[in-house]
């Protein structure tokens, strides 16, 4: 009786197989890694666990800011990112914060010139109005179920002040720009935010390659990533304006960087922050984890001085604080 051939798997087969073969080996590594360093962090000393957190927070962090990394695998790194003991950063004793729905925190920002106080339901406007120019926009905003809005382009005056048109915002390169974002505003408050967005105290001009670029991304940073990933966040953004800063043909200062300070605060009433100072003439290869900077650093550059009502010894820490990474 004929023996039977033997079939010839083909060179393709083959090469599935191992790499098949591989993979499974390689899932099976990081299972027990993983097993083992869960063991050593668990029985460990805390020394061995503080090393182990750190190492953590250093490859996670790395892999976050990747700029090749696409964004919704960082922003699953981020959501592990934030289970990582002691990621929060430097965190104070908030007190009593938190407490009412309010945009401003721990008191109203403090101004070495007059400004007038503006008041919108979906956030407050420190104004003005010798600059025509917002000083400070305070916003609240959470991960609330997004509102229905209807979104338009068109700005409109704010009846309360003598606030600027389209074209005094308006020239070559420079655009008339939301300082408090639409989209944020809107999804937060509906109808009443997509609305007061478009009011002309809420404007100011930005030099169009940093509205497409570096405050493109600090929006949404700030305003729809860290709601969602901290249910709620405190934020102040506004002009600064330094020696360098030219003016548009209607006499209005072009600012030469935009401030941005999100707050957040923990269940046991601990208050961090983390500070941006961004330049309107930044090169388009900068990016947001590059301005990180100190609330004491805007300060000093705005004029104003931000909460007021916290402990001195509290405030200053977190004042002069400079986060080493981005939340």
């Amino acid at each position: 009786m004929a023996a039977k051939k033997r079939s010839k798997k083909t060179p393709a087969k083959q090469k599935r197989g191992l790499i098949s073969r591989l993979v499974r080996a390689f899932c099976w590594i990081c299972v027990l890694a993983l097993v083992a360093l869960g063991a050593s962090y668990y029985f460990g000393s805390f020394e061995t666990r503080t090393k182990i957190t750190d190492a953590a927070k250093r490859a996670l962090n790395e892999a976050r800011m990747a700029d090749w990394m696409p964004k919704l695998i960082s922003s699953g790194i981020d959501q592990l990112y934030d289970t990582v003991p002691h990621s929060v950063g430097l965190v104070v004793d908030g007190g009593e914060l938190g407490r009412t729905l309010s945009p401003i925190l721990a008191g109203l920002p403090q101004s070495r010139t007059p400004i007038r106080v503006l008041e919108n339901k979906s956030y407050i406007n420190l104004y003005d109005e010798r600059t025509k120019q917002p000083r400070c926009i305070a916003l609240r905003l959470t991960d609330a179920d997004a509102q229905k809005a209807t979104i338009t382009q068109a700005m409109f005056k704010d009846p309360r002040v003598a606030g600027p048109s389209a074209n005094e915002l308006t020239t070559s390169g420079w655009q008339a720009t939301r300082l408090a974002p639409a989209a944020a505003l809107a999804k937060e408050f509906g109808s009443d935010g997509a609305g007061e967005a478009n009011l002309s105290t809420n404007y100011l001009p930005l030099p169009s390659p940093f509205i497409e670029g570096l405050w493109q991304e600090a929006t949404r940073t700030l305003t729809q990533d860290y709601p969602k990933r901290f249910d709620e966040v405190w934020i102040y953004s506004g002009p600064i304006y330094d020696s360098s800063s030219g003016k548009l043909a209607s006499g209005i200062r072009k600012p030469s960087a935009i401030y941005c300070i999100a707050f957040d605060l923990s269940e046991t009433g601990g208050l961090r922050a983390i500070a941006f100072v961004l330049p309107t003439n930044a090169p388009t290869e900068i990016s947001l984890k590059d301005c990180i900077s100190s609330i004491a650093a805007i300060e000093q550059a705005s004029g104003l001085s931000f909460l007021p009502e916290i402990g001195f010894d509290a405030r200053d820490l977190l004042l002069n604080w400079v986060s080493p990474q981005l939340w």
